[in-house]
C-alpha cells in the first residue's frame, strides 16, 4: 500500500491534498474552511481523487474554481521532509527553476514543518510571487515563482477542469458527470491496481482495470500518461474487447493476461464511451518505461518517485 500524501499548491484555495492508498473509498462530501471566509465543497471519488464541487461564497466562487497556482505538487509523509513531488512543465515554478525532488524548507521566509503547513503557506500568499527556499544536492537554493490560473497550467499540458475535475481536453461533460456519480460499491476487483503490472518488464497500455457489478462492466480505471492516454483512452471507458476477444465474463487473472504481453505488440481496443463505440490501436510499452515517463521507478516491487535517493526511500516504501 502506498501511503504518502500529495498536495497541489495553489493560492486562494484549499490545497488539493490526497492520501494515496490502494484501498477503495466511498464517495463522501466534506467542507474545508477557506482563508477568504467561505467554505469549499469537496468530494472524494474512488480512484479519481479529491475534486472541487463548488464554493459557498458567491464573491469567491470563480476564484475557488480556478485558483492561482505555482504548478508545484507537494509530496510528504509523517516523519519525512516535504518534497517538491512534481512541477508542471512550463508552469511558473518550472520557469523559476524548482525541480522534482527538491526539499521544501521555507515559503516566503517561514520554515515548513509538514505538508499541511506548507500548503497553508502557499494559500496565504495569494496571487503574489512566492519565495521558496529549497534544499537540492545538500545546498540551499532560493527561487521566486510567480503564479497563474490553474486552468492555464493544465491547458498547456493538454488538460482542463470541468466541475473541479482535471481531465484530458477532449473529455465531455457526460464523462465528468459519470465520474462525479461513480458508485464505489460497484467495485468487485481491480487489475493493475497500482496502474502498473506487478512485473515491470511486461508490456501494457498504461491503465488499471475495474471490474464492476450492477451492471456488470469492465472499465478503464486509473490511467497514466502513456500509450493508452496518448491514443485517446479515458478514465471510465467501458472495455468491450481486446484484439477481437470479448472481455465479458473474464476473471481478473484472464484480464491481466489479455491486457499485457512479453513483447511490444499492438493492441486493438474497443470501448464504449457514454453510448458511443470507439476503437483504438495502441502500441504497448514496457511498464518500467511508462513509470519513468510518469516520474516513478520500481524498488522492491513498489513504485517510488524517480528522484528519490536511497536515504529517502523509507519515506515511500512504508
Amino acid at each position: 500500500m502506498v501511503n504518502h500524501r500529495s498536495c497541489s499548491a495553489s493560492g486562494n484555495a484549499p490545497a488539493r491534498c490526497v492520501h494515496r492508498t490502494t484501498q477503495l473509498v466511498a464517495c463522501t462530501e466534506t467542507k474545508m474552511k477557506n482563508n477568504q471566509g467561505g467554505w469549499l465543497i469537496l468530494k472524494r471519488i474512488p480512484f479519481v481523487g479529491l475534486i472541487i464541487l463548488g464554493f459557498a461564497s458567491v464573491a469567491n466562487a470563480q476564484q475557488a474554481a480556478d485558483p492561482y497556482s505555482t504548478g508545484i505538487t507537494l509530496l510528504g509523509h509523517k516523519g519525512c521532509p516535504v518534497f517538491v513531488g512534481a512541477v508542471s512543465p512550463g508552469s511558473p515554478a518550472d520557469r523559476a527553476g524548482a525541480r522534482p525532488g527538491d526539499r521544501l524548507l521555507a515559503v516566503a521566509g517561514t520554515r515548513v514543518g509538514d505538508l499541511e503547513e506548507a500548503a497553508r503557506l502557499f494559500r496565504s500568499n495569494g496571487q503574489n510571487p512566492v519565495v521558496l527556499t529549497l534544499l537540492r544536492s545538500g545546498k540551499e537554493v532560493e527561487v521566486v515563482s510567480g503564479v497563474e490560473k490553474r486552468s492555464s497550467i493544465f491547458a498547456r499540458n493538454g488538460k482542463k477542469i470541468i466541475s473541479g475535475v482535471i481531465v484530458p481536453d477532449d473529455t465531455t461533460l457526460p464523462e465528468v458527470d459519470r465520474m462525479l456519480n461513480f458508485n464505489g460499491q460497484r467495485y468487485t476487483a481491480r487489475v493493475f491496481p497500482t496502474h502498473y503490472p506487478v512485473q515491470p518488464a511486461l508490456f501494457y497500455a498504461g491503465f488499471e482495470i475495474f471490474v464492476l457489478h450492477d451492471p456488470v462492466q469492465v472499465t478503464v480505471g486509473g490511467i497514466e500518461d502513456g500509450p493508452a492516454s496518448r491514443a485517446g483512452v479515458h478514465w471510465g471507458d467501458v472495455l468491450l474487447s481486446v484484439n477481437g476477444t470479448s472481455v465479458s465474463g473474464k476473471t481478473p487473472s484472464e484480464l491481466e493476461s489479455l491486457f499485457s504481453a512479453t513483447q511490444p505488440v499492438t493492441m486493438r481496443l474497443e470501448i464504449d464511451r457514454v453510448g458511443s463505440r470507439k476503437t483504438f490501436e495502441i502500441q504497448l510499452e514496457k511498464a518500467e518505461d511508462v513509470a519513468r515517463q510518469n516520474g516513478k521507478r520500481f524498488v522492491e516491487g513498489k513504485l517510488v518517485p524517480i528522484w528519490s535517493t536511497d536515504a529517502e526511500l523509507h519515506c515511500f516504501l512504508n
